[in-house]
């Protein structure tokens, strides 16, 4: 899981709500706050299908993190690897079955 979840899930996340969302609607935003919150919502209403309150509200969270750091960084290295430790420390602490479908 620590392997496979940074490769199919973080990368592609990170390229369609971090690269593609910020890049694409950047001129829709006056401030970085606004756009923050946007890619937020985008990333935990991604989330919307693991069914649970905790997914969508730690997603929104995280979006938040990680969109800042985007945006602070202009990396897209450095969100992903904060993406990659955030959602590692959830799966080994035992969060990772509201992430899972197994978890449903």
């Amino acid at each position: 899981m620590l392997i496979f979840y940074p490769l199919f899930s973080v990368i592609p996340q990170n390229i369609a709500f971090r690269a593609f969302f910020v890049h694409r609607y950047r001129n829709l935003f006056q401030r970085n706050t606004t756009i923050i919150l946007a890619s937020a919502a985008m990333f935990a209403f991604g989330h919307i299908i693991f069914h649970n309150w905790l997914a969508i509200i730690l997603t929104f969270v995280g979006g938040i993190l990680f969109t800042k750091r985007y945006i602070e960084t202009k990396s897209l290295v450095a969100s992903i690897i904060e993406h990659s430790l955030y959602g590692a420390w959830l799966f080994t602490c035992g969060l990772g079955m509201f992430f899972t479908q197994q978890g449903i």
